[in-house]
């Protein structure tokens, strides 16, 4: 892997437990050695306020509740932290979600019932998508809002969506 990319912050938010572990083992088996794990989204904000990430992998939920919009928004509201890119997890109830996160900056949504392998595999297609596309993050969010419309078939939206993009 890229050296520059396991230089790479990543802040994985999640309750901890056994995906936590999962996520971290991923991440590190891939090459990245600075990982940082918070329990919570007011662990998160106090990490972001100290030390400098590029990368947050977070379910949209925790707890029941949807906190990721939240999070994009301070993080699009901040210029020092407008280079995070965020990574996030929906299931079935939290799908409609996805689509909200990507009106506020997420750069890719995964199937939150990941196990490591699968975590390490979806890690990987986000990587060679970003060597792909020669590390434009807006060409790599597109082909994941791509994915979700299609996914959720919106495919008038879809159809609408290519067509913005096309006019560029």
């Amino acid at each position: 892997m890229n050296s520059i990319l396991q230089l790479r912050r990543i802040l994985i938010v999640a309750p901890g437990g056994a995906f936590l572990q999962q996520a971290t083992q991923a991440f590190q088996e891939l090459g990245f050695q600075n990982i940082e794990a918070a329990h919570s989204v007011e662990s998160a904000f106090h990490l972001l306020e100290v030390e400098p990430f590029d990368w947050i992998f977070t379910p949209i939920d925790l707890d029941g509740k949807i906190y990721t919009f939240q999070l994009l928004s301070v993080i699009r509201k901040t210029p020092v932290l407008g280079k995070v890119k965020v990574s996030i997890l929906a299931n079935r109830d939290t799908m409609k979600a996805v689509g909200r996160c990507f009106e506020l900056g997420a750069l890719s949504y995964h199937n939150i019932l990941l196990n490591k392998n699968n975590l390490q595999n979806e890690v990987s297609g986000i990587l060679e998508r970003m060597k792909h596309l020669n590390h434009d993050y807006r060409l790599v969010a597109a082909d994941y809002i791509r994915l979700y419309l299609d996914e959720m078939e919106h495919f008038r939206d879809l159809e609408a969506f290519e067509l913005a993009l096309i006019r560029e």
